[in-house]
């Protein structure tokens, strides 16, 4: 069976009001692998920048240099990005990288965190019509392509934080979102070569919210992460209780075949012994056919 990754990324979804919504594509992926809050360690802002950075790089905020939403002092050639720790393993593997808020994808703010750059669906329209459209790129994509590894960031639910806080709209905003995760989600089933495949797919947040909306500070809203994971091995006796943001990454890598470059202290979801051993590396297209 050939390996896949998705990562689902869902900006600034309080882990304890995502619960008392309803999320069924979300809770979905809980049911075939399991769920677990995050809460974001003493040190570590409740900042975007510093914690995609982490979940991307496997290491935590004070090795890779970002501290805010300035990504200028990421040590990007020490740290890597998953998606380019890929590309640079094996030319041939595709990654799909999709998100509206630019300094991931763009130049904006020091960025792009990958170095690959990826599709940014510019601000016409506002955030709910840029996450619309980041879904159909990335639905037309997984649909179509042999994409070995997929990060599909969602911008609206942290917006509305930061807009009016996390009353109603910010539940209804964690709907709509996961409404576009389900259309994520049935575009890897519609794949042709489904049959012959198996998708790991880890949905995270990066932060929370306080109740007037906005973060970045220390208090138990504003540090309640989750992560919800399924996938070969992901079953809920198997995962570690003590997940940090660095651990994607490093799960990323372990599905995919390559051992655990030195420089990440994220660790492989399950306690896993062998982690830091390459596993069944994917096959690409050619080798397919």
């Amino acid at each position: 069976m050939r390996q896949h990754v998705l990562v689902l990324a869902l900006d600034g979804v309080h882990a304890g009001i995502l619960a008392t919504c309803a999320t069924p594509h979300l809770d979905g992926v809980a049911a075939r692998g399991f769920a677990r809050d995050i809460r974001i360690r003493e040190g570590e802002p409740t900042i975007s920048g510093p914690i995609w950075t982490s979940a991307m790089t496997g290491v935590p905020s004070a090795t890779h240099g970002v501290r805010d939403n300035d990504l200028s002092r990421y040590t990007r050639r020490e740290h890597p990005d998953v998606a380019t720790i890929l590309g640079d393993a094996d030319p041939g593997l595709r990654t799909l990288v999709a998100a509206h808020w630019a300094p991931l994808v763009t130049g904006a703010s020091g960025g792009p965190l990958f170095a690959t750059g990826g599709y940014w669906p510019g601000d016409v329209g506002g955030v709910d019509a840029a996450d619309e459209r980041v879904t159909r790129h990335a639905c037309d994509r997984l649909a179509a392509e042999d994409v070995a590894f997929a990060f599909v960031y969602f911008h609206l639910v942290d917006a509305v934080g930061h807009d009016v806080g996390t009353g109603e709209p910010y539940r209804a905003a964690i709907e709509t979102t996961d409404a576009r995760v389900g259309r994520v989600l049935d575009a890897v089933a519609s794949r042709p070569s489904r049959g012959r495949e198996e998708w790991t797919v880890i949905a995270l947040t990066d932060h929370g919210h306080r109740p007037e909306g906005g973060h970045g500070g220390r208090s138990d809203d504003e540090r309640a992460a989750w992560i919800r994971a399924c996938g070969p091995g992901l079953r809920e006796a198997a995962v570690r209780r003590d997940l940090t943001h660095e651990d994607v990454a490093a799960q990323a890598l372990v599905t995919l075949g390559l051992p655990l470059p030195d420089q990440i202290t994220g660790r492989a979801l399950t306690a896993c012994p062998t982690q830091r051993a390459a596993a069944t590396r994917p096959t690409t297209q050619e080798d397919a056919t």
